[in-house]
């Protein structure tokens, strides 16, 4: 992994946040009472989470616990964030309610292909892996700002100069995770990765029409449930994927999330690698070409010109590398230290409709990769890694 220091020549800087936003089906007011039943506390509460998003202006940004089930709720969203971005929607399996959500700015990044991918599994688990085309100048990853509400993870600004057909494909991955009540919960946590992540390979060396670059950035960002000392961030490292956090700081998140029981815990990641480093690792520790194990592509698309896909690791080398850099990595609202105690969400707040932003139920965490040369965006030279955006 590249860091960043000053006076780099930016090609590409694209910003990416994941955020889990609190379905309202499982938000309780109190005892059994869940929040989806009380329009007064949900509507200005995610009236505040797009708002957030929009200051934070991401061009990627993957949600855990997007509440799919409500038409009002989709109403509510697409209000905000539809004359912006376009998004694809996997919804979890068994009649639950919420899903993951890849939405993306349009005058950024245009839809290659992507998959809805089926864990098949107790915890109704799913994941959502999209290939976007870079486009357009973006947001800047300039400065941003804004509230975060349960656990979200922005990586601030994704750059790359052009690929050699001057259109960079991401491949970018979200899901969430089941929470480990017990140890039965922790071994079908390990399961489902390695389901996902076997998805993820067929998805990326089967599912698009041509090869991709092996430096084709790969960002994955969600819900893991887990800190960097659970089983699955191990997993994920040992794949060559890198936490874009650690990868500026020297050290992970402090605290993303205040869960159920009260733990101050960092949960949600933002990690980056590329297509050949994973499905290399990959082949090595499984051999041969992926399947997707127990789960299933549920949705699949493309878009105009499907361009990019398979993961092999060899690839055409123009004389320089083109890998994504972490620049920035920071959790939201960016005046907070990562090490700031959260409580649980108040909801009355919201009905008592005083509004603003909450800081205290969740957090979120910004990175900047970069690809090298190609003459900037406009965004400026930007000094060392870690400084606030």
């Amino acid at each position: 992994m590249e860091f960043v220091g000053k006076a780099r020549d930016v090609g590409r800087r694209l910003r990416f946040v994941s955020w889990n936003i609190l379905a309202p089906c499982y938000a309780r007011l109190g005892g059994r009472t869940r929040e989806s039943t009380s329009p007064a506390s949900y509507t200005p509460r995610n009236a505040a989470i797009c708002d957030a998003l929009l200051a934070m202006r991401p061009d990627i940004v993957t949600l855990q616990e997007y509440w799919g089930a409500s038409a009002a709720y989709r109403r509510q969203y697409g209000a905000i964030l539809e004359a912006e971005y376009d998004q694809v929607y996997q919804p979890r399996t068994s009649y639950k309610e919420d899903g993951c959500l890849v939405a993306w700015r349009r005058s950024a990044l245009e839809l290659v292909k992507w998959r809805g991918f089926e864990v098949n599994d107790v915890g109704d688990r799913v994941a959502a892996f999209v290939s976007l085309r870079d486009i357009g100048a973006g947001s800047g990853a300039g400065s941003g700002g804004g509230a975060s509400l349960n656990g979200a993870t922005e990586a601030d600004g994704v750059d790359g100069t052009d690929g050699a057909d001057g259109n960079r494909v991401w491949v970018v991955a979200t899901t969430h995770l089941t929470f480990p009540h017990s140890e039965f919960d922790m071994r079908t946590r390990a399961s489902q990765i390695h389901t996902i992540l076997r998805g993820l390979l067929s998805y990326i060396e089967d599912g698009h029409d041509e090869p991709l670059p092996p430096d084709t950035p790969l960002l994955f960002g969600g819900d893991f449930n887990g800190d960097s000392n659970d089983y699955v961030y191990k997993s994920l490292s040992e794949l060559g994927f890198v936490s874009t956090f650690a990868s500026v700081h020297g050290r992970e998140v402090g605290i993303s999330h205040v869960d159920h029981r009260g733990n101050q815990i960092g949960v949600d990641f933002c990690f980056i690698t590329t297509t050949g480093r994973f499905t290399g690792a990959m082949r090595g520790q499984h051999g041969g070409r992926g399947s997707s194990g127990g789960g299933s592509g549920s949705a699949e698309g493309g878009g105009s010109g499907a361009a990019g896909g398979g993961g092999e690791a060899g690839g055409a080398d123009d004389g320089r590398s083109a890998e994504a850099a972490v620049a920035n990595a920071q959790l939201w609202p960016p005046e907070l230290p990562d090490t700031h105690e959260m409580s649980r969400p108040n909801f009355d707040y919201w009905v008592s409709g005083e509004g603003g932003a909450i800081t205290d139920a969740a957090r979120g965490a910004s990175a900047t990769a970069e690809l090298p040369g190609g003459g900037g965006d406009g965004d400026g030279d930007r000094d060392g890694a870690g400084a606030a955006e």
